[in-house]
């Protein structure tokens, strides 16, 4: 299993919630460690993660805070059928930060995606990615959690996958790595 090692971090970005993820995203540098303080970072759109060797944690650069105290969010009127994040970048990780789709439940039963159809996927892991996502929280309901296609190999260790359709969509040459991660209410575990 490969983890970050603080040390290698050159740059640091702490960003607050009221601050804009997207923006501080799309001008990180290679080696940028993102500091979340605790509160909800509320996504408009998808997040783009195209660069490599970026971590996002919460509170302190080690410790960090107790998982549940950083939300990234966002929901179905204002995502549609695009996913809270897209990566492609290598070596980009997050820990201890709850991912929370605020799916719209007033939506009719017929236009909610099923198994039979495109599933709408919350994280999408692409290319040669090797994201990790460690300790973090996956609340979904209504869509797929990751979605995990051409040759990427994200390792998703100690985290909880909740309300999903599917907890992880394999798609090519894809190959996660879950590793001690509970899938509650997951209407299947790996599609």
């Amino acid at each position: 299993m490969r983890s970050h090692d603080m040390d290698e971090f050159i740059h640091e970005c702490i960003l607050t919630p009221s601050d804009d993820l997207s923006e501080a995203v799309s001008t990180c540098k290679p080696g940028t460690l993102i500091v979340l303080t605790p509160g909800t970072y509320h996504q408009t759109q998808t997040l783009l993660i195209e660069q490599s060797n970026v971590c996002f944690t919460t509170g302190g650069v080690i410790d960090g805070e107790s998982p549940g105290s950083v939300k990234i969010t966002g929901n179905s009127q204002e995502l549609g059928h695009s996913p809270l994040l897209r990566i492609s970048g290598r070596s980009v990780s997050f820990r201890n930060i709850d991912f929370v789709y605020e799916n719209d439940d007033t939506a009719n039963a017929e236009d909610k995606p099923t198994m039979d159809e495109n599933i709408v996927s919350f994280i999408a892991v692409s290319e040669s990615s090797d994201a990790t996502f460690q300790k973090c929280e996956v609340d979904c309901p209504g869509v797929a959690a990751f979605d995990v296609s051409g040759t990427s190999k994200p390792q998703i260790i100690d985290c909880v996958i909740k309300r999903s359709i599917i907890g992880v969509v394999v798609k090519e040459d894809a190959a996660p790595v879950l590793d001690g991660c509970v899938l509650g209410d997951a209407a299947t575990a790996v599609g």
